[in-house]
């Protein structure tokens, strides 16, 4: 069963999120909101096959990944440094129910 949750908000972290994160196949959710976190969100995400929660809200990551996660119920990436287009593979998220990403640079 995979059950692993993550929950780190709030924890005054800085720098990338690191991509040895995404070796822990079994996370279901992770938290990594109200940081100061930079740079992109590491492309190794989409090994996370049954991530159902993803939220990085008020950070200042500068780009997103959505790649395989068939199993992404929501996600919350306001209040970042986003920009450029929204992300076609949002469309084939055929799961996620709650999709923010308010107070970008998207267009």
């Amino acid at each position: 069963e995979n059950s692993g949750v993550l929950i780190l908000f709030t924890n005054s972290l800085s720098g990338q999120i690191p991509s040895t994160l995404f070796q822990c196949t079994s996370l279901i959710e992770i938290d990594v909101s109200q940081n100061s976190l930079t740079g992109p969100i590491p492309a190794d995400i989409s090994k996370l096959q049954h991530l159902q929660t993803f939220l990085t809200h008020q950070n200042e990551s500068r780009g997103s990944t959505f790649g395989n996660l068939s199993s992404l119920l929501q996600t919350d990436m306001a209040f970042n440094q986003l920009s450029g287009t929204i992300p076609t593979a949002i469309g084939s998220l055929s799961q996620l129910q709650r999709l923010s990403l308010a107070y970008n640079r998207l267009s």
